[in-house]
């Protein structure tokens, strides 16, 4: 992607060629019980390049609308687009038959020579999930590690771990009766939690029309304010702590994110994209992860 672009002259361009002519050889551990000295592997070799941020460096020439008014930096791009048409189906064949994946969410900027037919000519939209089941498979993707190291706080955590040792914990104070034969609740009440599939479903519910780019910025902010919110907690404690010097590392240890984590989680993941998760670019369609590819075989 970017990388390939260089500020001094031609040197973007020598990037490109070299990504084209210079596969990576094949590993040795493919070439166990090879009798033909590396024939037949030779012409099953596929050189697969995957371009990401792909409008970075295949923006239309010309500048917008092909007007010319670009400058200096607006040619120096040209080049590097006239480079990769040239490698794609140019004149000199490749080494070996080569795969070219170019991701982008601006499909509208890229070059439309390099989407005719013999070029990126197979296109594929990756849209935002838009079923709750979609949401769902996402988020759990992305929080199936939380869970499986006991550091969600649901009702059925794994046996053994910390938040396990949590839920144990609450359930036994929900049990404890006071003198005046009341029932102590603590704050995060055992009773009160959802199972891990209950918590994705209702998260599902909560992220409805975000990307999976989204979806995963939840999970990410859900840790971040758990553990935020454990750094707190042992400062406070090393602070009233009477030496002071070691504190309560418990605390930090078992960091656990809770429904209210994601739930702010969730606002702030809102509060930060706005509306960019359901607008879409200036064409009019949604091209959210669009993939492109195109296969050369020489």
């Amino acid at each position: 992607g970017p990388e390939v672009l260089d500020k001094f002259v031609g040197s973007s361009e020598k990037n490109l060629r070299a990504l084209f002519d210079n596969p990576p050889e094949i590993y040795e551990n493919f070439r166990m019980g090879e009798t033909d000295g590396g024939v037949a592997m030779s012409k099953a070799t596929l050189h697969v390049i995957i371009m990401d941020e792909f409008d970075a460096m295949a923006r239309t020439r010309g500048g917008r609308g092909g007007k010319g008014d670009q400058g200096d930096a607006g040619v120096a791009r040209d080049s590097v687009v006239n480079q990769l048409l040239a490698k794609m189906d140019g004149v000199d064949p490749l080494p070996v038959p080569t795969l070219v994946v170019g991701i982008t969410n601006k499909r509208s900027l890229i070059e439309p020579a390099l989407l005719r037919p013999g070029r990126f000519e197979v296109q594929i939209e990756v849209p935002p999930p838009k079923t709750k089941e979609q949401r769902i498979c996402i988020l759990k993707v992305h929080t199936k590690s939380m869970f499986e190291a006991g550091r969600l706080l649901v009702s059925d955590a794994p046996l053994g771990s910390p938040a396990f040792d949590r839920v144990q914990q609450d359930s036994r104070s929900d049990n404890e009766i006071n003198g005046d034969g009341s029932t102590s609740l603590s704050s995060s009440s055992s009773s009160s939690l959802l199972s891990y599939v209950e918590l994705l479903d209702f998260l599902a519910d909560q992220c409805d029309g975000m990307s999976g780019a989204s979806l995963a910025g939840v999970a990410r902010a859900a840790a971040s304010h758990a553990l935020e919110r454990s750094v707190c907690d042992y400062s406070e404690r090393v602070m009233e702590s009477m030496n002071g010097a070691n504190g309560d590392a418990g605390v930090v240890l078992e960091c656990l994110v809770t429904q209210r984590d994601f739930d702010l989680a969730v606002q702030d993941v809102i509060s930060s994209s706005g509306d960019t998760d359901w607008s879409d670019d200036d064409t009019g369609k949604s091209e959210e992860n669009d993939d492109t590819s195109s296969s050369r075989d020489r």
